[in-house]
């Protein structure tokens, strides 16, 4: 602030450097002392999001005996992995989501809240306001900690390989669709990366080289004989 702007004019720094130390000792002579305040935390957490994630965040803080709004958009927990039929492993996604919902809903500690959205938070660490939505009605929640626990947008390829015009191509979530049905094909085609690792999105998805494998692996399992190619 003061010897970089006057490296040049040593003798003016340094005059200008005793003025600025001399206003910051006057300004101290007018400053009021702080003083230790203990402010009362609520007890109540928000978790916004009704996933796997936030099922597991609401479940870990319930086991500390706080109480837990559990707030999904949605109108049923679990999220994106309602249209997962199988993780890597090869476990159903629905013998997961059975036990955890069943957790969460008989949970004495939770509230949740489906087809509700937050609108507004407001307040510090220890104490916020939340504004919801649920449905047709208004809810003001006042919480000591929020946790966010949304999940992700899928992106819809349309400006890609003709998706969307062509009932051929599909999403690895589509894959996971045709799958479930009675599906054959003799070649299959896996693109990785797109619509990542260019100008608009330079970012790795870290999702559609798994799931890619995945279903290729699934694939090979029930359909031995299809050819299957990743790219």
């Amino acid at each position: 602030q003061c010897s970089w702007v006057h490296r040049r004019e040593k003798e003016r720094a340094t005059e200008k450097a005793k003025t600025l130390i001399e206003m910051a000792v006057a300004k101290t002579r007018f400053l009021k002392p702080l003083q230790r305040q203990l402010i009362p935390l609520n007890q109540k957490v928000l978790v916004i999001g009704g996933g796997v994630s936030g099922m597991t965040a609401s479940l870990d803080i319930a086991s500390q005996e706080l109480e837990v709004y559990l707030v999904e958009k949605g109108p049923r927990l679990g999220g994106f992995l309602w249209d997962i039929d199988r993780i890597q492993d090869g476990t159903h996604t629905i013998d997961i989501l059975g036990d955890i919902v069943q957790r969460v809903e008989k949970n004495p500690k939770i509230t949740v809240l489906l087809e509700s959205e937050v609108e507004e938070v407001e307040g510090h660490g220890g104490n916020f306001k939340a504004m919801l939505r649920c449905k047709e009605d208004k809810l003001e929640l006042e919480v000591g900690a929020v946790v966010i626990a949304v999940g992700a947008k899928l992106l819809v390829p349309n400006e890609y390989y003709n998706y969307g015009k062509n009932e051929k191509i599909v999403t690895q979530r589509g894959m996971e669709k045709l799958l479930r049905e009675d599906f054959e094909a003799k070649k299959i085609v896996m693109i990785q990366c797109v619509g990542s690792r260019e100008e608009k999105r330079s970012y790795c998805s870290r999702v559609c080289c798994t799931e890619a494998i995945k279903n290729a692996i699934y694939i090979k399992r029930t359909k031995p004989e299809t050819e299957v190619f990743i790219l």
